[in-house]
């Protein structure tokens, strides 16, 4: 079974697992391990995964590992002075140069620190497409007029509409603004943002930006706020 550990993205703000293999790893659905727990995992081959991303599932923390069985050696036979009697202990014992006895160094458990590199597709994408661009800059637009806190319940909700197909630009569409605003805090808000699909079928209905009172790692827990839909 795979192994990795856990560690915050820096820039998206999620947890992943940094995997033994090499790869980045994003758990499916999502679980509450802190960052530097070591984890086994299996594997998902999920055919619709945006590109670069990888996704596991069934993470739980690794088994501790086996406790040494090496024995700790026996002391020596003291060591006796003239007329039979012990040595003062001042001179038995092996001092450091602080003058106080040593006593054995207790290694702590190796901890794993995150990689200073984030996930794959860390870096914005650059929009070539003219439409694309455009229809990213109205959302951003949107974005920024929106009351995001202004009711709970999945309202008041606007509405963007892109004439971008799912199955071309209406995908890179969807990852930029992925990477605009998946998890990041509202500017006056305590809230996050989040950004998902609407269809079943991996945006092909078009995708979301919706407020929550918890990161993308807590959702379930989470209330939801505004939502701003954007329809192909």
């Amino acid at each position: 079974m795979p192994t990795g550990t856990m560690f915050m993205h820096q820039t998206l703000g999620s947890l992943f697992i940094n995997g033994d293999d090499g790869k980045y790893y994003q758990a499916r659905p999502p679980v509450l391990l802190g960052p530097g727990l070591r984890v086994t995992f299996d594997v998902l081959n999920l055919t619709d995964a945006p590109p670069g991303f990888y996704f596991a599932g069934n993470v739980q923390p690794a088994p501790d590992p086996t406790p040494s069985t090496e024995t700790t050696p026996q002391s020596g036979p003291k060591l006796l002075g003239p007329w039979g009697k012990p040595l003062p202990s001042s001179i038995t014992t092996v001092s450091n140069n602080n003058n106080a006895s040593s006593s054995p160094v207790l290694s702590s458990p190796k901890v794993t620190v995150p990689p200073s590199l984030p996930a794959p597709s860390y870096t914005p994408r650059v929009l070539t497409n003219k439409q694309t661009r455009e229809d990213f800059e109205a959302i951003v637009r949107r974005v920024e007029e929106m009351d995001w806190g202004r009711q709970e319940g999945y309202g008041p909700s606007l509405q963007v509409t892109t004439k971008l197909k799912w199955e071309g630009e209406g995908r890179e569409l969807y990852l930029r603004v992925l990477e605009e605003y998946q998890d990041r805090r509202i500017p006056g808000q305590n809230l996050f943002y989040y950004v998902g699909t609407i269809d079943v079928n991996w945006g092909k209905g078009g995708f979301r930006i919706s407020a929550h009172t918890k990161p993308k790692a807590d959702i379930a827990k989470s209330k939801t706020f505004s939502v701003l839909h954007i329809e192909n």
